[in-house]
């Protein structure tokens, strides 16, 4: 497991990226200069928390969104669950449209090496 520049396992880095949400994915970009994967799932975690603000006023346009509302704060509570508990076992759990999308924001590949 690689170390980062701020002493934490990899893994746990990750995991911190998502404890809470987008405030802790930005502290840990900010604080995170060198390992791309922590870097990487930093953006993810601000991206998924975008979207899950987003994702009620798409659907609330719609009827069915109407009904639908109330479970996504209980799906991103899960889906948060399922990030820091990957992380912690070491799985390296991204999701696709988040990485296209933290690539083109950053211009780089963030899996471009080992790191």
């Amino acid at each position: 497991m690689n170390k980062t520049n701020i002493g934490l396992k990899e893994n746990y880095a990750i995991a911190l990226c998502y404890l809470f949400g987008w405030i802790s994915g930005i502290i840990m970009f900010f604080l995170e200069k060198e390992n791309k994967k922590v870097r990487y799932h930093a953006v993810q975690s601000i991206l998924v928390t975008v979207a899950i603000i987003i994702l009620p006023i798409l659907l609330g346009i719609t009827i069915i969104g109407i009904v639908l509302i109330p479970a996504v704060p209980v799906a991103a509570f899960v889906m948060y669950v399922v990030f820091i508990y990957n992380a912690l076992k070491g799985n390296d759990y991204r999701i696709s449209i988040f990485e296209k999308v933290a690539n083109t924001l950053f211009e780089k590949d963030f899996f471009n090496n080992d790191n």
